[in-house]
Formats: structure tokens, sequence, C-alpha cells
């Protein structure tokens, strides 16, 4: 029977960092490694030195929100993005008279805030209903920026930030998009049954239509 003997991690490639003495009782640490200790940098390295690394470290991170504001956290308001949609909008027969084609709006009652484009205004306005609901800008899709007033590339910004996704046109609730291809755009001001509003033409909880093909669930 063994009633004594020595275990030592040491070797040509280890200079050892752990002591065993082993008995008939049992092992027993007999050099204790204080770096496999959590607080090990408490007792080795001194306290200004500790400091200055949590500064460092809260500069970089200070650096991350601002240089990515996509990684900030938000809360779409439905009920915020409907309301707005379904204010600065009224179902109208005067004509934009600059366009070959028929194109409703009345820009008297549009948001004075906002540059309006007459008789192309839709994706403008679905933007801004957008924002309302709490949806942030980013270096894309920010107002004067063309994602922020193309149907085209408000399609593509939604659907490749994960901002949105499509579903089935059924399933839509409010604050949610529509869109024609590359054509037009709308959002869903009310349901059951599902109705929108949008600009040019400007419609007030308007009946879905068909050619809104292209339905997106705003997350």
């Amino acid at each position: 029977m063994i009633l004594s003997d020595n275990y030592s991690s040491e070797s040509r490639d280890d200079p050892g960092n752990d002591k065993v003495i082993w008995t008939e009782k049992g092992s027993s640490r007999i050099e204790v490694d204080l770096q496999l200790f959590p607080d090990y940098q408490m007792y080795v390295t001194p306290i200004e030195d500790i400091g200055m690394d949590i500064l460092h470290m809260f500069d970089q991170n200070n650096e991350v929100v601002i240089d990515n504001p996509e990684s900030m956290r938000y809360s779409y308001n439905r009920t915020a993005a409907a309301s707005y949609i379904n204010t600065y909008v009224r179902t109208t027969t005067s004509r934009c008279q600059t366009v070959p084609v028929i194109v409703l709006q009345d820009e008297s009652v549009w948001n004075p805030a906002y540059t309006p484009y007459y008789c192309r205004d839709c994706a403008n306005y679905v933007s801004q209903g957008l924002f309302a609901g709490g949806l942030p800008t980013d270096g894309t899709w920010f107002y004067g920026g063309t994602t922020w007033i193309r149907v085209g590339e408000l399609n593509d910004w939604l659907i490749n930030t994960g901002k949105g996704g499509t579903t089935a046109c059924a399933n839509l609730l409010a604050g949610d998009v529509g869109i024609q291809p590359n054509a037009h755009t709308v959002m869903v001001g009310a349901i059951n049954p599902i109705r929108y509003s949008a600009h040019t033409s400007d419609r007030l909880l308007a009946s879905w239509s068909y050619y809104l093909t292209t339905c997106i669930h705003i997350y």
C-alpha cells in the first residue's frame, strides 16, 4: 500500500502550477495556484489599473452603440403607426395634374412637417407611418434618402434588415405594409376587415386591393 506520494505537473514544457500530496487518507493540495481563483486579478493588479481597464471597456461599448444604431432595440407600436397613417390623408376626387394617369391627392391634409412628393408620395407616407410606429432609421432608411421614398428599395430594406417579413395578406395587422411591386405601397389602418390608408392615390381606410400582392408583417 502506498502511504505517501507527491505529484507535480512540472515537466520540461510545464514549469508546474499545481502540487498535490497523496496519503492513505486521500489527496490534498500543498501549493495553491492563485491564478485558478476568479478574483486573482484583485490580488496582483493595482486598483488604478483595474479602473482604467473598466473605463476602456465602457468606451468601447459606447462606440459600438453609436456606430451601429441597428443594434439598438426597439418596439414597434402598431397603434401609433395606424393612427398616423389614418390621420394625414382623406379619400378624395382631386386629381394630380402633373402626370398623364389618374392620381388622386389632397395635400391640404398631409403632414406639413414632411416634404411632399406630389403625385408619387406613397412610399414617403408609409415611411412616415413606420417611423411614427417606432421603426428606427439607419444609414440606408432615413428621411430624405431614396429608400424612404422608393417602393422597391423600401420593400428590400424591410426584408433584408429583418424589420419585416412576407406573410399572407389575410394575416396582416394594423401597421403592416402592402406593396404592389415597384409601383405602390400602403399601410394597414384597420383590421376585421383589413383596410388600408395611403397617399397617391389618397385613400383613407379603403378595402384591400387585389394588386397589393406583397404583404409585409412588421416585427
